[in-house]
């Protein structure tokens, strides 16, 4: 237990500053964001106005918890209960159908003394260590097919099943995005990656064909201010984009907004976003999508000089989490993509998805904590040792030409000839 607090202590002094800084300062937008936005759903609700922020801050203590300890822990020991975390998480998918708590439609929730826990939130984490386990113990895997994409598919299929079932599209597609992004960073052929994002598609395809309201989206996206569908399809659409449009540059000012009176659904959740729009403006909105990209920047450099490949697999998969999650949201409710229902990484209120996106962050400061100066990107030491260790030397030897001798001299054999081979 020392030696892990002492690991912790150091980790932490070494981390990278920027996304250290920057989590920090989104965290406590998130804080202050959801108390602005959830004080009238609360009073509705005849609970106290803090109340959502107290959960909220409860979250993020636990969160921050997670974060020391992802960021103390070796590296190894994850690599050695990625495939029992990854069989604990699809377990707890199937029975949270089976036992768990019913709410809007869905059932997605373990309901234990008042606190919720979303299984399909850790799952994303742990579909990330497994794969990144599986593929990091060989690089040659991923440019298998039977070992890479089956394997692959067979992974990412079962959980994915378990998520469109609760139902909740949304997470389904950032479990996947992660997912393709540790194959993708492991070294996999562009053909596996065109052959599984097009089975992808037909499967979201059908997923929508299926569910009326997923196909009003999807219409609502194309012409969100018509009144053809109803207000049932583009009402929360309208409603972001005004709350969007009436904080103009600088915004409304904190707590001034309007639109989370009882007309923008879910201000707390899901459009949270544009709450930020109304009450800070399009400064603001701009400030925040800046600290996500301060997020993905030293994510992805963490990622790219990680210090093996498992590290690196596992940085990329959670950067791609988070940044794609982001812009999942932040398209949303600004009619760039169809609507999702993905919550805001760090802001939008959810405890289960704030601890394990601070885990998530405690494992990118883990990684990046073991850097070395002289760090050679993972994408480069991998081709050069898939190089070094597929080639082959043929020495072939040959006769000196009868243009070769001089005459009066001995003949001097010619010096071998060296040939590379590279096995494929």
């Amino acid at each position: 237990m020392a030696t892990v607090l002492r690991t912790i202590g150091a980790n932490i002094r070494r981390s990278d500053v920027w996304l250290l800084l920057a989590t920090a300062a989104l965290t406590l937008s998130g804080l202050l964001m959801v108390y602005s936005a959830s004080v009238w759903v609360a009073l509705q609700k005849d609970l106290p106005n803090n109340y959502y922020l107290v959960r909220q801050g409860i979250a993020v203590g636990v969160g921050g918890f997670a974060l020391l300890v992802a960021a103390g822990l070796p590296f190894h020991w994850l690599e050695r209960i990625a495939a029992p975390l990854y069989a604990v998480n699809v377990a707890l998918l199937l029975v949270v159908l089976l036992f768990g708590e019913h709410s809007g439609g869905a059932i997605r929730w373990f309901s234990i003394h008042g606190l919720n826990y979303q299984p399909s939130e850790t799952m994303k984490l742990a579909i990330i260590l497994m794969l990144a386990a599986y593929f990091g113990s060989d690089y040659k895997r991923a440019r298998s097919l039977k070992n890479g994409l089956l394997v692959f598919a067979v992974l990412i299929i079962l959980p994915a099943a378990l998520i469109v079932k609760e139902p909740d599209l949304g997470t389904t597609l950032i479990l996947f995005v992660s997912a393709a992004a540790v194959l993708f960073a492991a070294g996999t052929r562009l053909l596996y990656i065109v052959a599984a994002g097009g089975a992808s598609v037909a499967a979201v395809i059908g997923l929508i064909l299926h569910a009326p309201y997923r196909l009003q989206r999807i219409t609502a996206f194309r012409d969100p201010l018509s009144d053809k569908l109803g207000q049932t399809a583009t009402y929360q659409v309208k409603q972001a984009l005004i709350a969007l449009g009436s904080g103009g540059i600088t915004g409304q000012g904190f707590g001034l907004g309007l639109q989370k009176y009882s007309f923008l659904p879910a201000p707390h959740t899901d459009s949270i976003f544009a709450i930020v729009g109304e009450e800070f403006g399009l400064i603001g909105a701009i400030a925040m999508m800046c600290l996500f990209a301060v997020v993905a920047w030293r994510g992805f450099t963490i990622a790219k000089y990680a210090p093996d490949q498992f590290s690196g697999l596992v940085a990329y998969g959670v950067t791609a989490m988070v940044i794609c999650q982001a812009i999942f949201n932040i398209g949303s409710v600004t009619s760039a993509i169809p609507f999702t229902g993905v919550p805001l990484p760090f802001i939008s209120y959810g405890g289960s998805a704030m601890v394990v996106t601070l885990a998530g962050v405690g494992l990118l400061l883990n990684v990046g904590a073991r850097l070395r100066p002289d760090a050679v990107p993972v994408a480069d030491s991998r081709r050069t040792a898939r190089t070094q260790s597929a080639r082959k030397t043929v020495v072939r030897h040959r006769t000196a030409s009868p243009r070769d001798r001089v005459p009066g001299r001995p003949t001097i054999p010619a010096q071998p000839a060296v040939r590379s081979i590279r096995s494929r």
